[in-house]
Order: structure tokens, then sequence, then C-alpha cells
């Protein structure tokens, strides 16, 4: 299958460079390349308005776009467009810029000037990672009966290796494609998918921990309903709070969730307490 790469870049000669690159790497398919990031948004979403198979597997994004600063205009398709994979074109790889770049959204760094083995490697792996989220996420799929969703937990080996902006895409994914979708903060001492979504709500996981009849009256209460759709469900915002959240407590949040929706995405963090392993226990797919 061919791979649909769009390049986002401003400066001519970049642009030319960049655009015979991409033409010469196996199965890939470039398209008509943008020139500014406000080009590039309402590109990605007049395709994604017909259908989310409509989008691009990757987008290129070279450093200099403007008019909005790249790491920005990553972060704004990394949460839009979530099935779609970036890679960040830069003179600046280093540690510093690789980190933000994650954090911002980017699958993947290449660095200028630009070689075809890197750009190749890259590319492919992005869209690899791509193809894998639609597949899992986006693709056909059977009718929900209301038997029990599908749970999906993504745990990090370290702070900053980008396991939350895993999972909030990976919800934003699901609930684009049109399944009901559920995305708990299970890192329950210093869960930020809060402020990744830029959301404030006065009610956590830790309101249900001492619940043992979780109705969906209950259930409902707790959930905060972002303007995507997805059904949230935060982490405390007092981090001795995540104490209150037993094996047993997480299990039934869990389930209560899977049987209320088609997609229950969990983000477990890197320190994966009693909570957060009888989450990914229960998980269909852990990542």
């Amino acid at each position: 299958m061919a791979t649909r790469i769009l390049p986002a870049v401003g400066d001519p000669d970049a642009v030319r460079s960049l655009t015979t690159l991409l033409s010469q790497l196996p199965d890939a398919e470039p398209v008509a390349p943008v020139t500014d990031s406000t080009q590039l948004v309402d590109t990605l979403a007049r395709l994604a308005a017909e259908s989310v198979d409509e989008l691009p597997e990757v987008v290129v994004v070279h450093e200099r776009i403007g008019p909005v600063p790249a790491l920005e205009l990553i972060r704004e398709v990394a949460l839009r467009f979530p099935a779609v994979g970036v890679v960040l074109v830069t003179s600046d790889p280093g540690p510093g810029l690789f980190q933000a770049a994650m954090d911002h959204g980017a699958r993947g760094l290449v660095a200028l000037p630009l070689g075809y083995e890197e750009l190749a490697s890259r590319v492919q792996a992005v869209a690899q990672w791509s193809v894998g989220v639609r597949r899992h996420l986006g693709g056909a799929v059977d009718v929900f009966t209301g038997s029990g969703g599908t749970v999906v937990t993504v745990s990090g080996a370290k702070g900053g290796v980008g396991a939350t902006l895993t999972a909030v895409q990976l919800a934003l994914a699901a609930q684009a494609s049109g399944r009901s979708t559920a995305l708990l903060d299970m890192d329950l001492q210093t869960g930020d998918v809060a402020s990744y979504l830029d959301v404030q709500f006065r009610r956590s996981v830790a309101d249900l921990a001492a619940i043992t009849d979780l109705s969906p009256r209950v259930l409902a209460d707790a959930v905060f309903r972002h303007d995507s759709g997805l059904a949230l469900l935060l982490a405390p915002g007092e981090g001795e709070r995540g104490e209150e959240i037993t094996d047993r407590a997480a299990r039934q949040i869990v389930g209560a969730l899977r049987s209320r929706y088609e997609v229950v995405v969990v983000d477990c963090g890197a320190q994966l307490g009693g909570a957060g392993a009888a989450a990914v226990e229960s998980a269909d797919t852990a990542l």
C-alpha cells in the first residue's frame, strides 16, 4: 500500500529538495506540498471531513513553517488529527528539541541537510505507526452491542517518553472514527491528561474509589465530556488521593467504563503501581 506523504514547507528551495527525496522513497505517494500552517490545517480538515481514511499517513513539517511555529503546529495536528504521524525536519536535531518535539506530538525527527536513508527510515516508521493506529481504532468494526468495549492501556518506561500524548491521540482517533470512547487517567500521582486537553474538572477517579456499586449515574457524575466527544475520567488533582485507588477499585472502574464505551484508553503513566497493574491486567491491548 502506498504511503501518502504531505510536505509542509514554506521555503521554495526546501520544497524542491524535500519533494525530490520523497518521490524517491519506495511505495511513497507524495501529495502537493502546502506552504504554511494555515493551509496545512485547512487541508487536513477538508480531508478528515470526507473520511479519516482520506488523511495522509505522514505529514513532514519543516522547522521554518509559519505563521504558526513548527512545534505549536505539530501539537495542533497531533490533537486534531491523531491518526496522522508528523515528522519534523530541523537543523537542530539535538536531544532538547527531540524531547520537545515528542512532547508536542511528533513521531520522528529528521536532520538537515536531508539524507535519503534517514528520511526513508523515519517516514517508513511513522507510516507504520499511522497504519497501526487506523487499523486498531479507526477501521471497520462490528456494531457495538453494549456487551463490552475494548480496553487499551498505555504505559511509559520512564517519564517524558510520550505515554500520555500517545494515550490522548489514541482516544481522539477512536472518537473521530465514530466509536464512543473514554480516556481514563490512571497516572494517579502525576496525571496530566487534563492539562493536555486543557480542561478543569473537580471530579476524578478517586471519587469512585470507595463506591461498590458504580451505576451509570454515578459514573456519569465523575466523567467530564470533552468538546471532542471524549469522556474523560481524570486523575486526582492531589497526588496523595491516588492511594485511595485499590487494585479492586481499579478493576471495577475499568469494567464500568468498558460496559458503557466501545473503546476505553487508559494512561497508566511511567510508575506502574497496583492500580495501574490491575488496569493492564484487565486490558485487551497493553502498549
